[in-house]
């Protein structure tokens, strides 16, 4: 009974979170110009963005940005994740001027 309760608050918890999003998720499709008249989000992990993905499908999913050093090591120095498609607009998160 009390595991029930438990899925039932986080289930009310996510749904809330995903409503939440929801006017963002509207504004967006606005500036773009979408003809899609069904606005979702998703229930499972609201700031999640639907994005193409490697197989060739849309899904929702996240943007995950690396930044290793350049020597043989390859150490990851940084690490950024966003709900953005263009890899481009976060690459400048990770630009590191060279020491003088």
């Amino acid at each position: 009974m009390r595991g029930e309760r438990r899925r039932a608050k986080r289930g009310a918890a996510r749904l809330e979170a995903s409503l939440q999003q929801l006017p963002e998720v509207i504004d967006t499709k606005k500036r773009r110009g979408s003809k899609d008249a069904e606005t979702r989000v998703s229930t499972t992990d609201p700031d999640a963005r639907v994005m193409k993905i490697g197989d060739g499908g849309f899904r929702p999913a996240f943007n995950a940005q690396f930044s290793t050093t350049t020597d043989r090591a390859r150490v990851s120095v940084g690490v950024d994740v966003t709900s953005g498609g263009c890899d481009i607009a976060d690459a400048s998160n990770f630009v590191i001027e060279p020491a003088d």
